[in-house]
């Protein structure tokens, strides 16, 4: 049987990657680096994205894969509400406190 050629793989993979984004739950991670990962949830992996190497190393394939962090957005919107509140400390009669700013 004749082995699969480049263009060949990188159509099958993308028809898998395909179907793999249909039927994604909700809760999927990849474990790369201990627990801080697991705060990475998988929202998708483009097929456009993947890559298909002539190799026979381990990795003959590399994706893109779309994340989303809850607990970065959540620092990202206590660091904008911090900005805020010293921002109008700097331009009013200082309607707040210091102790208004979260840790």
């Amino acid at each position: 049987m004749k082995e699969a050629t480049k263009s060949e793989k990188l159509h099958i993979l993308r028809l898998e990657l395909q179907n793999i984004n249909q039927h994604l739950p909700a809760s999927v991670y990849i474990p790369f680096v201990q627990n801080s990962t697991r705060n990475y949830c998988v929202l998708h992996i483009p097929p456009e994205e993947a890559r298909v190497f002539q190799t026979k190393e381990r990795a003959p394939i590399m994706l893109a894969i779309e994340v989303f962090r809850p607990d970065e957005m959540a620092i990202n919107l206590k660091e904008k509400k911090n900005k805020q509140i010293l921002s109008r400390m700097m331009s009013t009669d200082n309607p707040y406190e210091i102790n208004d700013l979260e840790a």
